[in-house]
């Protein structure tokens, strides 16, 4: 569905005289590589086409690969005997009084 709905936008440049020249995507290039193939492989008017990911998807796959490293952290800490308060303390910042 995706693929279907950029290629009519941006197929429609000669119908309102628009150009883009930025695809914005959520990580999946189906969109983008059929943009791209477009015109024999030169974008749709012979312009480079941009492809930038969308912030909030960036943001969960990092939100992501952050607790997935929790975990693992943990799993480590477990196994040398030292507590979590322990091996987090030369991460916190120092409080103030």
């Amino acid at each position: 569905m995706e693929v279907e709905c950029a290629l009519r936008l941006w197929g429609r440049f000669k119908d309102i005289g628009f150009h883009y020249t930025t695809i914005l995507s959520d990580g999946d290039s189906s969109a983008y590589t059929s943009v791209t193939k477009m015109n024999d492989g030169e974008g749709p008017y012979s312009v480079k086409v941009v492809q930038e990911e969308y912030v909030n998807h960036v943001k969960k796959r990092m939100g992501t690969c952050l607790r997935k490293l929790k975990e693992e952290l943990k799993e480590e800490s477990h196994q040398d005997g030292k507590s979590d308060q322990e091996k987090c303390r030369q991460w916190q910042a120092p409080t103030y009084r």
